[in-house]
């Protein structure tokens, strides 16, 4: 061995050029079958337990087959024929109907991958299956959608004004809450009459221009599946950059600014809340509340984020949620203050039934233990108090 090396008579393989040469022709112009035999050999090598990292199968972009034909991993998702799959029949059957209202969802049926039982190539099973596939890329939740990037120079006001007329696939109720947000980041740049240069992908969640046109029942089904599309986002989704060109003697000080995504996740009413089971109310995420049931049961009496939503909320996505979208838990010690005037307020509907009685006083007291050592100012316009067997609320004189 050692002589055929040194001779350069033979050379050792790379796995990573093997996976990008299989990769590139899933993604050329060869017929179909050649494609599939090129994702079997894929499959085979990730497979085999030759040392490939996720990020080497992740940046080789392999190609998979998906209702719409072949395209990138990154872009597929699993649907209806993956029975180990727990999202896809739900997510597939979410883009079937909401596709008849939503042109943007319709087109994203095209990326749900063929079911395991019409592919040709069935080497192993569907679960060894899912597992590579899974590494390259693919996902049983929307995607997020962007465009070519838009570099563009000017004050910041007037890239604010500008960019929001050229990002494409954004309705023009959409495109005006974005340049909202954009313009509130522009009067905040260090230097408001020189020029930045943005550098714009216009990243956006499927669907988020046409959530007031869905159903009750598909907008609460969107709101699940934004919220597991969450775990896939990184800072370039949410984020872009805004600096100013060239060599400035102040340098770049550069700036992030709101993508549309960002800006619709935060200012549209996409969060459903109901109270014990009633007709949903959908607001904006930071308006809305999430009660944590891993140890404890929803209280009937206070509007919340309904449990057939909530269940997709654990606890990465709820610090995810927090900070970029100032999503509040009512039985987190870091809402407390808060929680307290929604308790508050909820009083004024006078609660009289026994159990709601008792479980109010058991969130209220756990709330008030949070914020008493705090010894921060507790400004309440109405004070929840115990009248014989019913809570009430007493108004404060200002």
């Amino acid at each position: 061995r050692s002589f055929f090396l040194e001779a350069k008579l033979v050379r050792e393989y790379n796995t990573g050029d093997i996976i990008r040469t299989l990769a590139g022709i899933t993604q050329s112009e060869v017929p179909e079958r050649t494609k599939e035999q090129a994702l079997v050999w894929a499959f085979r090598l990730c497979s085999s337990g030759r040392a490939l990292a996720e990020k080497e199968i992740r940046s080789a972009r392999i190609y998979v087959p998906t209702l719409g034909g072949w395209r990138s991993a990154e872009l597929a998702m699993f649907g209806n024929g993956w029975a180990t799959c727990s999202n896809g029949k739900r997510l597939e059957a979410f883009l079937k109907s909401a596709g008849e209202l939503s042109a943007d969802l319709a087109a994203q049926r095209e990326c749900v991958l063929l079911p395991f039982s019409e592919w040709r190539s069935k080497h192993f099973g569907e679960v060894e299956w899912l597992r590579f596939l899974s590494l390259a890329g693919v996902r049983d939740h929307l995607r997020p959608v962007g465009a070519q990037k838009i570099v563009k120079d000017g004050q910041p006001h007037f890239l604010a004004y500008e960019l929001a007329n050229l990002a494409p696939g954004l309705s023009p109720a959409a495109a005006e809450i974005w340049r909202k947000s954009l313009i509130e980041k522009a009067k905040t740049a260090r230097f408001s009459t020189v020029s930045y240069r943005s550098d714009l992908i216009s990243w956006r969640i499927p669907g988020q221009c046409d959530v007031a046109i869905l159903s009750d029942d598909l907008r609460k089904e969107y709101a699940s599946h934004t919220i597991k599309a969450l775990s896939s986002l990184n800072e370039l989704h949410l984020k872009f950059r805004v600096y100013r060109p060239g060599n400035p003697s102040s340098g770049a000080v550069p700036e992030h600014w709101p993508t549309p995504l960002m800006s619709l996740l935060n200012e549209t009413q996409w969060m459903p809340v109901s109270k014990g089971g009633s007709q949903l109310r959908f607001v904006r995420p930071r308006d809305a509340w999430f009660f944590n049931t891993e140890d404890e049961v929803t209280p009937r009496f206070i509007e919340v984020i309904p449990q057939s939503v909530a269940k997709f909320i654990d606890d990465a996505t709820i610090e995810r949620l927090r900070s970029q979208v100032g999503l509040r838990t009512l039985n987190d010690e870091r809402d407390a203050l808060p929680a307290l005037a929604v308790y508050a307020e909820t009083a004024t509907g006078v609660l009289s039934d026994s159990r709601d009685v008792k479980r109010f006083r058991e969130l209220f007291d756990r709330a008030w233990s949070h914020v008493a050592p705090l010894n921060e100012g507790i400004d309440l316009a109405r004070i929840p108090v115990l009248v014989g067997d019913r809570i009430e609320a007493l108004t404060v004189d200002s």
